[in-house]
């Protein structure tokens, strides 16, 4: 999280902290709202905090380019809308889900640390790509698929 964090805000500087309105407001959003119901308005959140975001980059420099941090959260975006998705599901019965809900779905609220560390993860803080939080779990504690991964050079 730390690494990730520090190649954000060396890529996009003063708009960096726009990630951590992200991540806040909808790490907020999913814990407050019931939990069936959460994902309409945490997209809707999304949706237009990055419409701002794009309104207000055409406003600066229409026509320009520059690498900003909407590169970045358009990935965001998509990672924080599947997060409250997977959580949605997490809640629903088993035999309600697909067979890829049901293996992405997430079952109690991570931490705090866990969710700050899924949004700047070193390998996808810059420009993404997007994956599921389960299967960033999956990684950090290295679980199915990755519990035979080689755990470098003691383990490997």
């Amino acid at each position: 999280m730390v690494v990730g964090s520090t190649m954000q805000i060396f890529m996009y500087r003063h708009e960096a902290f726009h990630i951590w309105v992200y991540a806040a407001v909808t790490y907020l959003l999913v814990n407050v709202l019931p939990r069936q119901s959460q994902h309409k308005v945490t997209i809707v959140f999304l949706l237009s905090y990055l419409s701002y975001q794009h309104i207000s980059s055409m406003i600066r420099d229409y026509g320009g380019w520059s690498a900003e941090v909407t590169m970045y959260t358009m990935v965001l975006v998509a990672k924080l809308w599947g997060f409250s998705f997977a959580y949605k599901d997490g809640g629903m019965p088993v035999g309600e889900l697909s067979e890829y809900q049901k293996n992405n779905r997430i079952e109690k609220m991570p931490s705090v640390l866990e969710f700050l560390a899924y949004v700047s993860l070193c390998n996808g803080a810059i420009l993404g790509p997007w994956f599921e939080f389960k299967d960033f779990l999956d990684f950090m504690y290295l679980e199915n698929h990755y519990a035979e991964m080689p755990r470098g050079l003691r383990n490997g």
